[in-house]
């Protein structure tokens, strides 16, 4: 049995997650159901994309939380993303940031 894994939301994070939250209020329990299977099982099924970063945030990853639908434009709503680590020593999931694509990565901090 693993031992039991906590999560640390950075201030950006919360942020992120109280900006999410005004333009869709399901958005904050799809992430958070997410994180939770994250904390349990330390992976995700392959519907999340999870993944490593590359470049400056290349010691990070990042899951699909909303995919936008073929056919249809991303927007904040349905293309959204968070970006976590985690700190081995105390097992502790770091939860970065979280929203779209163009939101996290316009200033080529890194590369999904």
């Amino acid at each position: 049995m693993q031992p039991e894994a906590e999560l640390f939301p950075t201030p950006q994070f919360i942020k992120d997650i109280q900006y999410l939250n005004r333009l869709d209020i399901t958005i904050k329990s799809d992430i958070s159901a997410a994180l939770d299977i994250l904390l349990e099982t330390r992976e995700l099924p392959e519907d999340f994309q999870d993944h490593a970063l590359t470049g400056l945030l290349a010691t990070n990853r990042e899951f699909h939380v909303r995919d936008t639908a073929a056919g249809s434009q991303p927007s904040e709503i349905n293309d959204v993303l968070v970006i976590y680590r985690w700190r081995n020593k105390r097992l502790t999931l770091v939860a970065i940031a979280a929203g779209s694509p163009d939101k996290l990565f316009s200033n080529g901090k890194g590369k999904s």
